[in-house]
């Protein structure tokens, strides 16, 4: 989409009011939006409420200069990709250069010819526009190759499924609480680390997942099924930081001392808590309730106090919710099941907790006609399911 189409706001931040006048007559002839600051304090603070498309910075100012406007911009994740224009009558090689070394885009010298500002603040926002658009397409892409990967997982291995998902809402929960980033990184490396286990024999599957022992060869081939599906995301560009967490999963020290699961790195972050939310299903499916779960997790004390209090917050069900018998045909998104769901053959396909999404109802009812009961219990949130 052309630049003109688009409703485009240019920040320019000068203390000389003449310059915001000269340059904010020019863009706006342009038909961008201008927003004008003699402050590069009050224009951080603009930024952060309403972020323009592109800042046109001075350098030399009375409160912070230009070099610390940019910076700050750049420290900020929600700010560093907006371009700055360093415009200045500081014409010095090495000015230029921290110019950019702070992380401007460019650099116009004072003073400058109108159509060669023009024409720079074009370039500028159709380069960022362009890489937006081009990181929505990737996204788009990453995450419907995903959703065919965990789709297909479905319907092929439904235990592996199940627990991917049971494992991906119990992190979506625990980083909520613990407020830990990037979220979705915590969420793939959930319902992806099932990949690895997916690939192994059924019964092998089982006695890894009930955590019972696994001979010295039956170990090795769960660490490696762990370590291929590992080695193999890493090459998708954009998920060398989940590949990293799926590796740590089996990271269960104790945290100790001054270490604290806020000094650990995010990958490190990320195999912690996959590795406990992966020891709770297991306990879970031996049919223990969610606090005997966290009392047996917590006596065992191999990780940090602060995700017991989290599983604890994770697994309390609103008081206001409601249970009944639906029909899987009228499932919701949202809903949480209350039993157990298993296949004519006796095999569990869904754990009781398990919060339905749309991904879940849509496996579930490909598998209806195997299914011996049409209904099922759930609780559901009567403000959002009538």
């Amino acid at each position: 989409m052309p630049v003109a189409e688009r409703e485009e706001t240019v920040m320019i931040v000068d203390d000389v009011p003449e310059n915001l006048a000269l340059l904010g007559a020019i863009l706006r002839k342009e038909k961008y939006n201008v927003e004008v600051f003699t402050s590069g304090l009050d224009a951080l603070k603009a930024t952060e409420e309403n972020p323009p498309d592109i800042v046109l910075l001075d350098i030399c100012m009375p409160d912070i200069d230009g070099y610390e406007v940019c910076q700050k911009l750049k420290a900020d994740p929600e700010l560093e990709r907006i371009p700055v224009l360093f415009i200045s009558a500081l014409t010095q090689v090495q000015e230029k250069v921290k110019g950019f070394e702070v992380g401007g885009q460019d650099y116009v010298t004072k003073p400058f010819e109108v159509r060669e500002v023009i024409e720079r603040v074009r370039t500028h926002l159709e380069l960022a526009w362009t890489r937006r658009e081009l990181e929505i397409t990737l996204d788009q892409t990453l995450t419907g190759s995903i959703k065919v990967i965990t789709d297909f997982m479905g319907i092929v291995n439904p235990n592996a499924f199940s627990r991917g998902i049971r494992i991906k809402q119990n992190m979506t929960s625990i980083v909520d609480v613990l407020k830990l980033e990037p979220k979705r990184w915590f969420e793939l490396a959930a319902v992806l680390s099932q990949l690895g286990v997916a690939s192994l024999p059924q019964t092998l599957q089982e006695k890894y997942s009930c955590r019972k022992t696994l001979s010295a060869g039956e170990k090795e081939e769960v660490d490696n099924s762990i370590e291929l599906v590992a080695a193999m995301l890493k090459s998708i560009p954009r998920l060398e930081p989940v590949a990293e967490m799926i590796n740590h999963h089996n990271l269960t020290q104790k945290i100790t001392g001054d270490h604290t699961l806020e000094q650990l790195d995010v990958p490190q972050q990320g195999g912690m808590v996959l590795s406990l939310l992966h020891h709770y299903d297991q306990l879970a499916l031996e049919g223990l309730h969610a606090e005997e779960v966290i009392e047996i997790l917590r006596d065992q004390g191999e990780h940090p106090e602060v995700l017991y209090d989290a599983l604890e917050s994770m697994a309390k069900v609103p008081a206001d919710w409601k249970a009944c018998c639906l029909a899987i045909a009228k499932l919701e998104e949202g809903m949480i099941l209350q039993e157990d769901i298993v296949d004519k053959d006796g095999r569990t396909l869904l754990k009781q907790g398990v919060k339905f999404s749309n991904t879940i109802i849509k496996a579930l009812k490909f598998q209806v006609d195997n299914l011996p009961k049409k209904s099922i219990m759930i609780k559901y949130n009567p403000t959002l399911h009538c």
